[in-house]
């Protein structure tokens, strides 16, 4: 009811599963299948969420990060300092 209090909020997300591709040429899109995100809350708990969202660019260039962003409760997060892949500067034919 009302009259709970809530102690637990989400405090961070981390990879807990890397996505099944990791490389990429300059030029292709980001690919999330296989990846996995664990929020961890301010009461130590953790679990696997699945409605997280990708940022990234598309078509990704050299150098880009690809961001990981979950909301719960209105409460956002994202994945300090992003995600770094190995982006090829060789384009695709």
């Amino acid at each position: 009811g009302w009259s709970e209090r809530a102690d637990k909020y989400l405090d961070s997300i981390a990879i807990e599963t890397a996505p099944t591709k990791t490389a990429y040429y300059e030029g292709s899109n980001f690919d999330p299948n296989g990846m996995t995100i664990q929020a961890t809350y301010t009461d130590g708990t953790t679990t696997l969420v699945n409605a997280f969202e990708v940022v990234a660019n598309a078509p990704l260039k050299v150098g880009d990060i690809v961001q990981a962003k979950y909301v719960e409760n209105g409460r956002v997060v994202v994945i300090k300092n992003g995600i770094k892949y190995n982006i090829n500067g060789q384009r695709i034919k």
